[in-house]
């Protein structure tokens, strides 16, 4: 691995090319396999070691109450898959696990009948000496009629049909959410439903785990905001995308297992042998409808067969793709170029990164504001790298929110800036951690400055024009319009469309000698200066991570 880096889809590449473990080989980075399922999220990791440490105990004790657990997460996810793999990475001596699926959305909630066959038919594979591993799938459907039914088997494992009553024996019950694609969401819906008994079910739940899959999620409480604006569905993908900046590395590490799984004829010497143009339109495609099971159809009607590298010429047609994704974007991010950097820190402190909770980022978001504003009020606009810490802190103290009436543009701006902090100190070899951890704070040098500082001026390009910004000789806010969406320096002009991406070199300014000036470049560095200033402020600081990349 080189030096440096920072792109998203360099990064996502690591493991989509070669085995995931060996990929991340020599990293400091969290890694767990169950069978065939692979995470490097430090969340679902502990989820499912949660998991697996429970379903282990129930086993080996002699409770024959059933062990209920839910699994949530949109379709396609990976639901049952990822509890399947867990459970077949259990190695117990002495126990078999089978597996048994139910839709309940399916059942006919005003006669129980169906249910009852199905308690029949876990009752005759615990009889038989196994384990039953029963998906009660959509459970949540039909405003939660169902979950009534559950409350006696989940708690004395057993059912009553007319007067006889029934002993379930030893079983897991996984309640897969149909509706609901997290805990949070669920547990806001049975609220409401008091009625059928939601609290009571909620409260035989011994465990839970929230499955991400390969489309960008944006958070529950992110997701009631929107409920009644008129964002578009384009928006509010670009807002999940920067909430859960990760699942581009989910989505390669799906990419690899999936194929290296079904078509082992793509793998020569432990790499994947797929086309670049082929695997950025995996990484970089916008949604899957279906989520994995889009993915999954994707491979199975390309032309594999007797192949030895997935080339585009192998894909189905576009009309067929469109039953899974954009298939017009798909083809058109097959011959998109990758944009990079070289190196791999940056893959580091992605998996490894703290997650910044949303009061967090936005008292980051006022400390970029404060900083921002600070070069225009305090008389330094020409000298902005004057500015003191105590300067900056004076004036970030004053504010507890963004002022009132600032443009929604520059509230976007001050977010995903705070945002990407992370990923620009990630691009020189810097992670984050609690202030009151016992390791140093580091600082940058001055290459490493005006590396962040670069970074900087390009996330600003490349948020501005997704907002809809284009290059003017004379700015002009409100045609959006503006004279500094062009390269950093005559290096980065030569190479803009490695960095940029033609979608946005179409809309900077490229012209001979056209770079950034030292006033706007100063407004970039200003915003570098303060990051640590920032972190402190929230109580956290910046630390060199260099000594854990492999050499």
């Amino acid at each position: 691995l080189e030096e440096h880096a920072w792109d998203h889809e360099w990064r996502s590449a690591l493991p989509a090319n070669k085995s995931p473990m060996r990929a991340l080989q020599g990293w400091n980075i969290p890694i767990a396999r169950y069978n065939f399922l692979l995470t490097v999220d430090r969340k679902e990791i502990e989820f499912l070691h949660n998991l697996k440490n429970l379903i282990s105990e129930y086993l080996q004790n002699k409770n024959n109450q059933p062990l209920s657990i839910a699994v949530f997460g949109a379709p396609g996810s990976g639901k049952s898959f990822s509890i399947k793999q867990l459970a077949k990475a259990l190695n117990l001596p002495g126990y078999e696990i089978k597996d048994i699926t139910f839709n309940l959305s399916q059942f006919n909630e005003d006669n129980p009948t169906d249910l009852y066959q199905a308690f029949h038919a876990v009752r005759d594979i615990a009889l038989s000496g196994k384990i039953p591993l029963v998906f009660w799938d959509e459970f949540d459907s039909k405003d939660l009629a169902w979950l009534r039914y559950f409350l006696a088997p989940m708690q004395d494992g057993e059912f009553q049909e007319g007067q006889l009553t029934h002993n379930i024996g030893k079983s897991i019950f996984v309640f897969a959410g149909g509706t609901c694609t997290c805990m949070e969401e669920f547990e806001e819906k049975v609220q409401g439903a008091r009625s059928q008994k939601g609290p009571d079910f909620l409260s035989r739940l011994k465990g839970y785990i929230n499955v991400m899959g390969p489309n960008p999620v944006l958070p529950f409480s992110e997701r009631k905001k929107l409920a009644d604006t008129a964002l578009d569905e384009i928006s509010i993908m670009n807002l999940a995308k920067n909430a859960d900046p990760e699942y581009i590395i989910r989505r390669a590490i799906l990419v690899n297992s999936l194929l290296s799984l079904n078509y082992h004829h793509l793998v020569q010497n432990g790499e994947l042998q797929i086309d670049d143009g082929v695997l950025n339109a995996f990484l970089l495609a916008p949604q899957f409808k279906h989520g994995t099971r889009s993915m999954e159809t994707i491979f199975k009607t390309s032309q594999l067969f007797n192949k030895n590298k997935y080339n585009r010429s192998d894909l189905p047609p576009q009309s067929q793709m469109d039953l899974h994704v954009d298939g017009q974007q798909f083809y058109t991010l097959l011959s998109q170029e990758f944009r990079q950097y070289q190196g791999g820190e940056s893959f580091y402190h992605l998996v490894n990164e703290i997650n910044l909770d949303e009061p967090t980022i936005e008292k980051m978001a006022i400390g970029i504001h404060t900083i921002y504003s600070l070069v225009f009020t305090s008389g330094k606009e020409k000298e902005p790298l004057t500015i003191t810490k105590d300067e900056f802190l004076n004036e970030y103290k004053k504010l507890t929110s963004l002022p009132e009436g600032t443009p929604v543009d520059e509230v976007s701006q001050n977010y995903h800036n705070a945002r990407k902090i992370p990923e620009k100190l990630a691009a020189v070899g810097f992670g984050i951690i609690p202030l009151d951890a016992t390791i140093p704070a580091g600082s940058l040098t001055h290459e490493e400055f005006e590396k962040v500082s670069q970074l900087e001026h390009i996330r600003w390009v490349q948020h501005h024009i997704d907002a809809g910004w284009m290059y003017s000789p004379k700015k002009d806010k409100s045609n959006k319009l503006h004279d500094a969406l062009v390269p950093w320096d005559k290096e980065e002009y030569e190479k803009a469309e490695t960095i940029y991406g033609k979608g946005y070199t179409s809309k900077m300014g490229l012209g001979q000698d056209m770079v950034l000036s030292e006033h706007y470049r100063n407004l970039d560095r200003v915003i570098t200066l303060a990051i640590p200033w920032i972190l402190e402020y929230v109580g956290y600081k910046m630390v060199r991570i260099k000594e854990t990349v492999a050499k």
